[in-house]
């Protein structure tokens, strides 16, 4: 599978798990990261990318959301449709996505899984999961979050995150991919309105580095969100 399709069909699992809690019945958020990484992978090779989606709820459990994101040499737009709901306190979903690279002349089809359970709050345990029909690989990501209250509109939420290959990213790859450490601050102006500064670094395998020159990677992402 080329560098350059990646999913990002939720742009972070973490913003979500930190955020649901206001959300309506629909959500809007505009935002630019400083480098496009998703797999433990820059899919940019210079500069960053900025981000347009806007999902709303269809039903009480089904949602359709639609991300473009355009970069340097770069454009990608993915639709999806998921299907979200709990089970014994734990959250999960999934999800169809039609994804389009307009300037690769590019194109994929996935299938996703995700599940997260809060324990000891404020900690929440969460798994993702996407398979790709081009690349006919999965790739699996675990992580913990920790939310923390720090005022009636500021919240903080550092993530541990650790990734593994089946074929997805890589060919070559099955198994261990890439570790990453990072913190959303969230802001709450109102109900309606929110910003996110997102703060991540990633230590990638041997394998990864001899793929794409890059042992780490570093990024900042800055996001406004509207809820409806």
């Amino acid at each position: 599978m080329s560098n350059k399709s990646a999913r990002k069909a939720i742009l972070y699992f973490s913003l979500y798990l930190c955020s649901h809690s206001y959300v309506k019945s629909g959500e809007l958020d505009v935002g630019y990261d400083s480098k496009y990484v998703s797999e433990g992978r820059n899919n940019i090779a210079h500069g960053g990318i900025t981000w347009l989606q806007l999902s709303h709820e269809l039903q009480p459990s089904l949602s359709v959301i639609g991300l473009y994101g355009v970069g340097d040499n770069y454009d990608e737009l993915n639709v999806s449709l998921v299907y979200s709901q709990n089970f014994a306190e734990i959250d999960y979903y999934f999800s169809l996505t039609r994804l389009e690279f307009f300037q690769d002349n590019a194109y994929d089809n996935e299938l996703a899984f995700g599940a997260a359970y809060s324990f000891e709050k404020p900690f929440t345990l969460a798994l993702d999961s996407t398979y790709s029909t081009v690349s006919d690989g999965a790739f699996v990501e675990f992580s913990l979050t920790s939310d923390w209250v720090l005022s009636s509109r500021l919240t903080l939420s550092p993530y541990i995150k650790s990734g593994l290959d089946f074929g997805y990213a890589s060919d070559n790859k099955k198994g261990y991919n890439h570790s990453a450490m990072g913190a959303i601050i969230a802001y709450r102006h109102s109900e309606e309105l929110g910003l996110y500064l997102v703060a991540e670094s990633v230590l990638t395998t041997s394998q990864v580095h001899t793929e794409t020159s890059k042992n780490n990677l570093d990024w900042l992402g800055l996001h406004l969100v509207y809820r409806y």
